[in-house]
């Protein structure tokens, strides 16, 4: 799944703070939040907002 996110973040210029949908094989979504540290799960960017509390508020507005 990372894989697949990092190829389409490179392959559209994607710049960071932002949120990506990615489609599984298995037809199911996952989301993933793209931070200037890196790559995240949706999940796990939320459930730890204090460290990503002023992007996840750009990207939320």
């Amino acid at each position: 799944m990372c894989t697949t996110a990092r190829k389409f973040i490179r392959n559209n210029n994607i710049q960071p703070p932002c949120v990506i949908t990615v489609l599984k094989i298995s037809g199911s979504e996952e989301k993933v939040f793209l931070s200037n540290n890196g790559l995240f799960s949706y999940k796990y960017a939320i459930e730890n907002h204090k460290l990503f509390s002023p992007e996840i508020a750009s990207v939320a507005s």
